[in-house]
């Protein structure tokens, strides 16, 4: 423990010395002296996580209980994770890429997992490989992106065509897993896969956190290559797990398909806009030098944060019913027939559901249409599209 301390304060003193008079408050911690995470095996190696959620002012609380000052800069001298920096609580540090008095050059990975960021970095010579997900690209677009490497991401999707849902009605979320996105440019850049093999994948999708009240109908399907895959799902009060089988190894190229079907509650307001998003975790092999011999290996690591799933937004519409009745006929005469049509058109925003259409015929002593029984005569309905000609279903 002595050795182990005093390694530390060396080389925080050497560090110190390199930057110049640095006074407390400005003082640098490497990476390594933050919380490490051992993943399950086989995902090694271990990474040492930074987490927003932790700072506290000038303080950051250790995982093992401990405190240590929230510094000024950061040296990245291991696999290390920056999450939940969420604006206005930017990270704000100087991240060093050059780990002083290493002599090798070691290529760690570097994952940022929704983080707003507002600090600087350098990254002249510098091999590091960066996985950038769910933060704020915008934060990052003038800085290492020679160092972004692609990211794999879900492609959560509406029913095509629609942009608003009526209340009471159902319809099918479609997570499609995964797509290959490109974190500098905020775009996916392979619709159909990726090119590395993922396991033990987690998606967690949270139905009350859409801005709207959705409940899940039945149980949802998940199919690779069409069929049936296996799977642990579980629904606690809208939050929705899926933990694919841990022997399943998802090849390169393959994609999974999750089918959530669900209903909109009469407790929503009309007008009401919403998304939904599904957030992953996975295993995979990145190509990494870790003890800078300049030999690249595949290095294993699990659990990896993917870029979240996200939907266009759909807005909660209602139902617009407008009824025309019209007739070719101008006179009638007592016992011919009359001939009427009655068009109801649906100009709102939703489906109407089982629509009551009530026509009140006149009935007089001297005009009356309810002698004669009109279900006794012939009769036709149907539904047609918006052109009015179009057959869609008879009824």
């Amino acid at each position: 423990m002595f050795n182990r301390l005093q390694q530390k304060a060396c080389r925080l003193i050497l560090f110190l010395t390199l930057l110049g008079s640095a006074t407390a408050s400005q003082a640098g911690l490497f990476c390594s002296e933050f919380d490490e995470i051992d993943p399950p095996s086989p995902g090694n190696p271990g990474t040492y996580v930074i987490d927003g959620t932790r700072v506290s002012g000038n303080i950051y609380n250790l995982l093992a209980g401990g405190t240590t000052s929230w510094p000024t800069q950061i040296t990245i001298d291991a696999n290390c994770t920056f999450q939940n920096f969420v604006s206005p609580n930017d990270l704000d540090v100087t991240l060093n890429f050059q780990t002083p008095g290493q002599g090798a050059k070691p290529v760690y990975l570097i994952v940022f997992d929704n983080v707003s960021y507002s600090g600087n970095m350098a990254c002249a010579n510098i091999d590091h490989r960066i996985w950038l997900v769910n933060g704020s690209r915008t934060d990052f677009s003038s800085r290492c992106q020679d160092l972004f490497i692609p990211v794999e991401a879900i492609s959560k999707q509406n029913p095509i065509g629609k942009t608003a849902v009526g209340i009471g009605e159902i319809f099918n979320y479609t997570l499609i897993i995964p797509v290959l996105y490109d974190p500098a440019t905020g775009t996916v850049i392979d619709g159909s896969g990726t090119n590395v093999d993922l396991h033990t994948i987690r998606v967690t999708d949270d139905l009350n956190a859409t801005g709207a009240d959705l409940t899940v109908v039945g149980t949802p399907v998940v199919t690779w290559n069409s069929s049936p895959l296996n799977h642990t799902y579980t629904n606690n009060a809208g939050v929705l797990t899926f933990v694919i089988d841990p022997g399943f190894v998802l090849p390169a190229g393959d994609q999974i398909l999750i089918t959530i079907p669900v209903v909109v509650d009469n407790t929503n307001t009309v007008g009401t806009q919403f998304v939904n998003t599904a957030s992953w975790n996975f295993g995979r092999v990145i190509s990494l030098d870790p003890d800078g011999d300049g030999i690249f290996e595949d290095v294993f690591f699990d659990p990896l944060p993917g870029e979240n799933g996200v939907t266009q937004p759909l807005t909660i519409g209602a139902p617009g019913l407008t009824m025309s009745k019209t007739s070719l006929d101008t006179t009638l005469a007592p016992g011919s027939v009359g001939n009427f049509t009655l068009d109801v058109q649906n100009t709102g925003t939703s489906t109407a559901f089982e629509p009551t259409i009530v026509d009140r015929l006149p009935e007089s002593v001297t005009a009356s249409m309810c002698v004669t029984d009109p279900a006794s005569l012939p009769l036709s309905a149907g539904i047609y599209q918006a052109d009015g000609t179009t057959l869609v279903q008879s009824l």
